[in-house]
């Protein structure tokens, strides 16, 4: 994908997977009244889609609601903005391989937002479930993302289904603490909100004695889909 570079559009955010070595810039894509989502500008950027059109829909990592994502699994064509001709795999190629607990982070405006993923599932671009995947009604901050899979329509360079992936947002890091000077250690978890990020910290992080040990905490081609209504 290096041949086809970053459009000069993707100053939104960076999007990183590193279970699947995904390090790419994102676009800012606005959603026009009553039409589909736009597709990314190439193979190797992602779009995040803003929803301003759709109350109750999507969000802004960083600020709450449900962020989506979206990224080429493949590409076939001349790359507008490079003017070069690419065929390959896309930016979002890997990430029907991510599994729950593999980490996603978005950094924006300086800072890096963290999320572990949670869901991930094949569903039919004709589905009526996209208007509660898109909701912005999520117990906790998430990221969306989305890219095609299924069967391959050669007519319309389009494919059948959409694999969706989803995580939610976990904050702090979980870590040992110690309590007392008489070698007692706990799982601490510096203000982590996730409850899979607590328990990986207390699998990894336990440490035993020969004394009592307790518990605390330390502070608190087209992959587009039909237009979101």
């Amino acid at each position: 994908m290096s041949s086809a570079g970053q459009p000069s559009q993707a100053t939104f955010a960076r999007l990183r997977v590193p279970a699947i070595g995904l390090d790419a810039a994102v676009a800012a894509h606005v959603i026009p009244s009553g039409e589909g989502m736009p597709d990314p500008y190439g193979p190797a950027d992602v779009a995040w889609y803003d929803f301003r059109n759709y109350p109750g829909m999507g969000g802004t990592p960083g600020q709450g609601g449900n962020a989506v994502f979206s990224g080429h699994v493949d590409y076939n064509a001349t790359v507008p903005y490079a003017r070069v001709r690419y065929r390959g795999p896309g930016v979002f190629e890997g990430i029907s391989r991510l599994k729950a607990g593999d980490t996603v982070q978005v950094t924006r405006g300086g800072s890096t937002y963290t999320y572990l993923g949670t869901t991930s599932e094949s569903i039919a671009e004709d589905s009526p479930r996209w208007k509660s995947i898109w909701s912005s009604n999520v117990r906790v901050e998430t990221v969306t993302l989305f890219t095609c899979t299924g069967t391959f329509n050669p007519a319309d360079l389009s494919y059948s289904h959409r694999i969706v992936v989803r995580a939610e947002r976990v904050e702090g890091t979980a870590r040992v603490i110690p309590l007392l000077p008489d070698e007692r250690w706990a799982v601490g978890t510096s203000g982590v909100t996730h409850p899979q990020a607590l328990a990986r910290g207390s699998r990894t992080g336990w440490r035993r004695s020969t004394r009592r040990t307790r518990a605390a905490a330390s502070g608190s081609p087209t992959c587009r889909v039909r237009r979101p209504s």
